[in-house]
């Protein structure tokens, strides 16, 4: 079953999404109250000036979704935080803060406590009244967490510039087998801790070649019988949508056989020379987790990562990773060498690509427009790196809102590379990697608890 298969059948129509405002500021509470109030699918059910009030009244109120302030005066909304999930453990929690070195702090911290997400506010009273971005992007995620927005149709989801989503939603009649098949590798994978029998890791493929001119067809799984015709990948949306904002990087990847709908590549014998990283929303906490479990063996290689992230955010998730994997990480410098063993996270507002020049290997930061409505993109830096590593690159697509990633990872399996995804039920939303899989630009599907370790045994060259 598809992203958007799996949202069409479980969404409630006509139900609206029931969101909580806690905020100290009467001006925001108002703001807010009024950008929601009248919307067709969204109603503020209650109101609140502090964290305190907002734990009393919860159970009773029953939100969603809660916008949660974090200075407050009574209870701030770190202390509230765990008090509000003990109440209401269904809530999703969306930390809403200015735009402080602090504040990024605080918010990666309410993260990890169980909070979904965040917004950063503009600053000041005119800065909140004019930011139509901002708006857009409260809105986009309050109806994604709020199950009426299907979340790889999401536009960026951490980008203080996002705007909403025109791309194209994925739809892919038939899937259900191709996506039971992947949840079979994963399940194998898993219980064994090793790779499967040779007999079972040959990739899964579609019969027939897929291209952006012909549907592909198949038998129906459960008659054998019925031909079930699919559309094409949605990589051939998401390119056209690449080649509009940013033409210079759209290369030659094409779908090509083997390419579709829950269909598997074979993982690449070349030892990596570097690893990618893309993530969005859920993804702080999902890369430290990873970065806990991958061992010294990536000390020899750069990994690069870009997490949907305003600027003064990505400062802040570089030092914490630094801190857990006892390595360089830090944010990219345009122009510099890239070093072995040192991490790279894209700042905030900035497209990082790679360039090479001979034997060297540098990064080219740039003030763009949006790709995929976000800023930093995943498709720059893993588009780039395609052409440079070829078949000693592994990426890893993380949880996050959209389908940024799915023609970088089209690129870098073409060129042979290797591509891992976190599952939907690690994943705070499954739009990313899900928008890989069924694009069809996968090698294997894991949980987030397993993906360090199988990035590490990658690495090591036990594929």
């Amino acid at each position: 079953m598809s992203v958007s298969d799996k949202y069409m059948k479980t969404r409630n129509f006509g139900n609206k999404v029931r969101v909580m405002i806690v905020d100290d500021s009467v001006v925001v509470r108002g703001m807010f109250s009024k950008w929601l109030t009248g919307l067709a699918d969204i109603e503020v059910i209650a109101t609140h000036r502090d964290g305190k009030i907002a734990v009393d009244n919860i159970a009773e109120d029953k939100p969603d979704v809660v916008l949660l302030d974090i200075e407050m005066p009574e209870m701030d909304g770190i202390t509230a935080l765990p008090l509000l999930l003990e109440k209401c453990p269904s809530a999703k929690i969306i930390i809403s803060s200015t735009l402080t070195t602090r504040n990024a702090e605080i918010s990666l911290k309410a993260m990890s406590l169980g909070a979904v997400d965040y917004v950063a506010k503009p600053s000041g009273v005119g800065g909140l009244a004019g930011a139509t971005d901002f708006k857009q992007e409260l809105l986009q995620k309050i109806r994604v967490f709020g199950g009426v927005v299907d979340p790889s149709q999401a536009g960026g989801a951490g980008s203080s510039s996002f705007r909403a989503s025109g791309a194209v939603r994925p739809s892919m009649a038939g899937a259900t087998a191709s996506r039971s098949r992947a949840h079979a590798r994963t399940s194998l994978k898993a219980s064994s801790g090793a790779d499967a029998p040779s007999s079972r890791k040959a990739p899964f493929t579609s019969k027939s070649p897929v291209t952006s001119k012909s549907p592909v067809t198949s038998k129906s799984p459960d008659t054998g019988k019925t031909p079930v015709v699919r559309k094409a990948p949605v990589i051939r949306s998401l390119r056209k949508n690449l080649a509009e904002t940013a033409p210079s990087l759209v290369g030659h990847a094409k779908p090509k056989a083997g390419q579709g709908v829950g269909s598997f590549h074979a993982i690449s014998k070349t030892l990596p020379k570097a690893v990618v990283i893309g993530s969005s929303t859920g993804g702080p906490p999902a890369l430290l987790e990873i970065a806990k479990a991958i061992d010294s063996t990536i000390d020899h290689i750069p990994v690069f990562i870009t997490q949907h992230m305003p600027a003064s955010f990505t400062k802040i998730l570089a030092q914490h990773i630094s801190k857990v994997v006892n390595r360089v990480c830090r944010e990219a410098i345009d122009g510099e060498l890239v070093k072995k063993g040192v991490i790279y996270v894209a700042p905030g507002g900035k497209h990082m690509s790679l360039t090479s020049t001979g034997l060297s290997v540098k990064i080219k930061l740039s003030d763009g427009p949006q790709i995929n409505f976000c800023k930093p993109s995943v498709d720059p830096l893993f588009m780039t790196a395609a052409g440079i590593y070829r078949k000693t690159l592994l990426a890893v697509i993380l949880t996050g809102m959209g389908n940024d990633g799915t023609p970088g990872a089209g690129q870098i399996i073409e060129q042979g590379g290797t591509v891992l995804v976190q599952d939907e039920a690690s994943s705070v939303v499954w739009g990313m990697p899900g928008a890989a899989v069924d694009a069809g630009v996968v090698c294997e599907i894991l949980p987030l608890n397993k993906i360090g370790a199988r990035v590490s045994r990658i690495v090591r060259g036990k594929v």
